[in-house]
């Protein structure tokens, strides 16, 4: 019996798209749950490191990550030269980016950035998106889709 209070307590049980992460870094904010987090969001996060080169132990290191109820809804990850943002330049977006469907803000500004990939008319859920001082040829008609989009730069 206590076992199974000490075994409840120590680990969070997370529904089956969810992974329980134990600690987490001083860039990640939880709104409100827990420590449970999306693994559609982790993976998009992976992509993200792996297709730029980055060097990040952790998907959870990237940029300055606010979560909510288990999602990730904003991502600063600007190369400001300062710890808010990433340590390295972001060249492009993983297709999978449209998986964030929850995510309400992002903010990319200060990379190089030349193109958003098709999934990116998928993020229903965006509100604000920061794409500023990239080199940008054309953020493409689908961005007419994100039907929440209130603020772009």
């Amino acid at each position: 019996m206590i076992f199974i209070f000490f075994s409840r307590t120590l680990f969070a049980q997370c529904d089956s798209a969810y992974t329980y992460y134990p600690a987490l870094p001083l860039n990640v904010t939880i709104l409100s749950g827990d420590t449970c987090l999306s693994d559609n969001d982790m993976v998009v996060l992976d992509s993200l490191i792996s297709i730029n080169d980055l060097t990040y132990g952790s998907p959870l290191e990237l940029g300055t990550q606010t979560w909510f109820n288990g999602r990730l809804r904003f991502l600063v990850s600007g190369n400001y030269g300062n710890s808010s943002g990433v340590n390295d330049t972001i060249y492009s977006l993983p297709d999978n980016i449209g998986n964030w469907d929850n995510i309400a803000s992002l903010y990319l500004e200060w990379n190089r950035l030349s193109e958003l990939p098709g999934s990116f008319s998928h993020l229903s859920d965006l509100m604000t998106l920061y794409l500023n001082n990239n080199v940008l040829q054309d953020i493409g008609d689908s961005i007419g889709n994100l039907d929440n989009l209130y603020f772009l730069d």
